[in-house]
This record gives C-alpha cells, sequence and structure tokens, in this order.
C-alpha cells in the first residue's frame, strides 16, 4: 500500500501565553492608527483572520508572519519574538 504525503497549510508558531500576549502587542503596535480592516488589506489578509490574531489569540501562519513583516518593513524576528534588529525599522515596542 502506497503511502500518501499530506500537505499541512497550518504552518504554525508555537506561543506561549506569555508570548503570545507580547506578539499580540507588538502586531497592535505594527497597525497603529489602522483600522483592523486596513491593515488586513494592506498585508494581503483577511479581516476575520487578522482580528482573530488580535482578539482569540490566534496563532499566525508563517506566511501571514513573513506579509506582515514584508509589507512594513520590519523583522520577521521582532514581530513574532521581539527581538531586536537594528537593521529593520519597527515600532518601538519591546518583547
Amino acid at each position: 500500500m502506497e503511502k500518501k504525503m499530506e500537505y499541512r497549510k497550518e504552518n504554525k508558531f508555537a506561543f506561549d501565553e506569555v508570548r503570545k500576549e507580547s506578539f499580540i502587542r507588538r502586531l497592535k503596535s505594527v497597525i497603529g492608527e489602522r483600522s483592523i480592516r486596513a491593515a488586513a488589506k494592506e498585508w494581503g489578509l483577511s479581516f476575520s483572520t487578522l482580528n482573530n490574531y488580535i482578539t482569540r489569540g490566534t496563532e499566525p501562519s508563517f506566511v501571514a508572519m513573513q506579509a506582515i513583516a514584508f509589507a512594513e518593513g520590519i523583522s520577521l524576528d521582532w514581530l513574532a519574538f521581539g527581538t531586536d534588529d537594528s537593521n529593520m525599522n519597527h515600532p518601538n515596542e519591546g518583547p
């Protein structure tokens, strides 16, 4: 019997509760004065996806994290983990 490999779309970061709250703060900082809907549109995400990251603590996919970091010109490491990268611009928000 031949086994088929399954492609899993859900390639997510695993955050503990403290890191999840920290990520949400950084995400809100990046959104700034924009609405969640406007930021989602600019980042190529659906409103419900971005809203779930913020209100439900849903863990983002790697692809979504990359899209946000690229669109905003920020470090993926900073967005995901709060690590400083002096070569990238990012809002003044700690881990």
